[in-house]
């Protein structure tokens, strides 16, 4: 496989990673992932693996080589934010996205974080800062003063 062929594989893979198209990614990033060790490739192809495959570890370390190859660019957090939220580790996720807009550059992936931060919200306070968050009355009491409209 030749170089502009690889380049080419590799553009059409993030254009489908940008669209949430991850399954079609996979194809062509599975077509060369003998062939290169480029960090866009690397922190793609373990963010594909990892949902569509379910090998979040594998995913995982991908993204975390990318990052050491590449710790400017912001695809690499948005992809391993996304394996993290996807294994269910939010603060990780939200971490790896803060980590992501720290590098202050603007373009897609940036707003693609800060779209995914929106979605995911922010925490209210614990009713009783005293207590755990995860007490039950810190609980059930903000269920039901959400609920009624006071929270």
């Amino acid at each position: 496989m030749d170089v502009s062929e690889i380049k080419m594989n590799l553009e059409k893979a993030v254009s489908l990673i940008m669209k949430d198209n991850t399954l079609d990614a996979l194809y062509f990033l599975d077509k060369i992932n003998d062939h290169t060790d480029n960090p866009d490739m690397l922190s793609g192809y373990g963010m594909c693996i990892a949902l569509e495959r379910g090998k979040v570890t594998d995913g995982i370390d991908l993204c975390l080589k990318a990052i050491a190859h590449d710790p400017e660019n912001v695809f690499h957090y948005l992809n391993l934010g996304k394996i993290y939220l996807k294994d269910r580790k939010r603060a990780v996720a939200i971490d790896i996205f803060r980590k992501g807009l720290r590098l202050r550059v603007n373009n897609e992936h940036t707003s693609e974080i800060n779209a995914i931060l929106e979605r995911l919200g922010t925490r209210k306070r614990p009713v009783f800062p005293f207590l755990k968050r995860s007490h039950f009355l810190n609980r059930y009491i903000g269920y039901i003063l959400t609920k009624i409209g006071f929270r």
